[in-house]
């Protein structure tokens, strides 16, 4: 398909590519940037008007060199060169783009004399490309202060969000494209609750004539955490706005027909499988856009790089003779059914590549396999022992069995304790929220927004630094602040009036927009997490 009617705006969609991920993988290291490749040479064979990505261009919030040097490469081929913009920016304002004071580019990237863009990339940023440090900056202004993109929709003062529009036109179709970079759910969530989420009038013309647009990076759905407003609902979002472009959700859900009022949801989905579950297995796409006048049509295209995932479970009670079942710590029946387990296993693995790798060996990748093993009833149970020949054949060959037990079936005296391994999995908000809240001796300077994302960024992004640059801010900004009380009076009045004003200040304090991981970025406490990323200690039973 070719674009050819001059009235009608064509915009190639994808959220979340994560660059960067596995890229240590001898097998997996370059698939993140294969796909991204791809996504280019699509946008450019459909002669898309520009490209719009949805957050989380990088897995890290700082990518290694090798990354930024891959990505700012593959920018360079595909956005810059000779070639006239096909769009007209009719309004912007430098607040939308996230670029950094020293740079020399204002505004979109176009329009600049000092460059040559062919193909305008417009993004926010997500959770793993998140705002850091004092001056709020994202990896992707790595891209943006160099020309290749226009990064768009931060916002940094979280007790009130305006979010104003990018008003583009082409012909007689007009687009008001307004976009947020992500912001921690639960203060989002209560933004938009007390009405303090605002979405800014267009200036230019009558807003009747305007086809409204909204990207955002934020959790869709409840995922039952402690804190329950950890996820935007679909009616919180104006119905004004006539198409919303959800990033974060990484299943792809691109021909659903989701409505919230009159507006339409388009959940593009990852282009990469970051964790090895259901929602991920489901086939990639990215989506073209076409806009004329108050119309739109999508057109889904499947992303062909992307390595095939199946995921297949196994229930062992049903592969196992009873009569080994009830003599289970007889150490000859415990061979046995190891014996057993491992013919299963070979039998499952040899199953689901041969569903996908016919797929996968014509295009020279080797699937990702993920057999779900419930070992309910069952003592420790191991992996070791599998055809060799097989793990050759598949991309995954560590992270292949995932054990769980489901519930406890034996005798009291042949029962293992799972209490510990049973329980739900917490994220890190979770964990600070249930530490604090009953905690008398409450932090004063510190909310836990703040401390979440910190250790979030420690733990799961390497940042050996974010705690103690946390400390520095919080600590200097304290200092800065008592010097502007009036704090006469006894000792004891003194830390009364700095303790009263802290805490009135922690109720409204902006908190960090640090990485918090689609339901993700949690800290494993159960042996049937799902969570693929940060390592993490393997549990007896793997």
């Amino acid at each position: 398909m070719e674009t050819t009617d001059e009235n009608t705006m064509s915009i190639l969609i994808a959220t979340d590519l994560h660059l960067g991920y596995k890229e240590n993988d001898c097998i997996r290291g370059d698939d993140s940037f294969n796909t991204c490749v791809e996504i280019f040479e699509i946008a450019d064979k459909n002669n898309v008007d520009f490209i719009l990505l949805g957050g989380d261009l990088f897995h890290k919030s700082q990518p290694t060199i090798s990354t930024l040097l891959r990505t700012m490469n593959i920018f360079a081929k595909y956005c810059l060169g000779d070639g006239a913009s096909k769009i007209e920016i009719l309004c912007e304002r430098n607040a939308n783009f996230g670029h950094s004071s020293l740079s020399t580019i204002k505004g979109v990237n176009f329009k600049n004399h000092n460059i040559k863009v062919k193909m305008p990339v417009f993004s926010i940023h997500g959770n793993h490309d998140c705002l850091r440090g004092k001056d709020y900056f994202s990896a992707i202004d790595h891209l943006s202060v160099a020309g290749y993109l226009n990064h768009f929709g931060r916002s940094t003062n979280l007790k009130e969000i305006k979010i104003d529009p990018i008003c583009i036109q082409k012909g007689t179709t007009k687009l008001a494209l307004y976009g947020l970079g992500y912001v921690a759910d639960t203060r989002l969530h209560e933004l938009f609750e007390e009405q303090k989420v605002k979405f800014q009038p267009i200036q230019q013309g009558a807003s009747g004539e305007w086809f409204k647009l909204f990207v955002l990076h934020q959790n869709r759905t409840d995922r039952g955490s402690i804190a329950t407003k950890d996820f935007i609902p679909e009616n919180f979002i104006d119905e004004d706005i006539n198409l919303i472009v959800w990033g974060h959700e990484h299943a792809c859900e691109i021909d659903r027909d989701w409505k919230s009022g009159k507006s339409r949801v388009l959940q593009p989905g990852s282009s990469i499988a970051t964790s090895l579950r259901e929602s991920e297995s489901k086939d990639k796409h990215v989506a073209i856009l076409e806009i004329k006048g108050d119309n739109f049509n999508l057109i889904p295209i499947p992303l062909e790089t992307v390595r095939p995932l199946h995921i297949e479970t196994i229930i062992l009670e049903n592969f196992i003779d009873p009569h080994f079942k009830t003599k289970i710590n007889n150490s000859q029946n415990n061979e046995k059914i190891q014996k057993t387990v491992i013919e299963v296993y070979n039998k499952t693995i040899k199953s689901a590549i041969s569903k996908t790798y016919h797929e996968a060996e014509n295009k020279r990748r080797k699937p990702l396999v993920r057999i779900k093993v419930d070992a309910t009833g069952f003592e420790s149970i191991s992996a070791k022992g599998i055809d060799a020949q097989l793990l050759k054949k598949v991309a995954n060959p560590n992270e292949i069995i995932h054990i769980f037990p489901r519930k406890n079936l034996l005798p009291a005296d042949n029962r293992i304790d799972t209490s510990n391994l049973c329980q739900e999995k917490l994220n890190v908000e979770d964990l600070v929220h249930t530490y604090l809240k009953d905690n008398k001796e409450k932090t004063k300077m510190f909310n836990p927004s703040q401390l979440n994302d910190a250790l979030i960024q420690f733990v799961y992004h390497d940042d050996k630094k974010a705690i103690e640059e946390c400390c520095n801010k919080v600590t200097s900004k304290a200092i800065n602040d008592l010097k502007e009380l009036d704090l006469g009076g006894s000792r004891e009045k003194i830390s009364s009036k700095a303790f009263a004003f802290f805490e009135d200040k922690n109720k409204t304090s902006l908190p960090h927009n640090r990485a918090q991981s689609n339901d993700n970025h949690s800290i494993a406490v159960t042996s049937h997490s799902t969570y693929e990323g940060p390592p993490r200690k393997k549990n007896r039973l793997e």
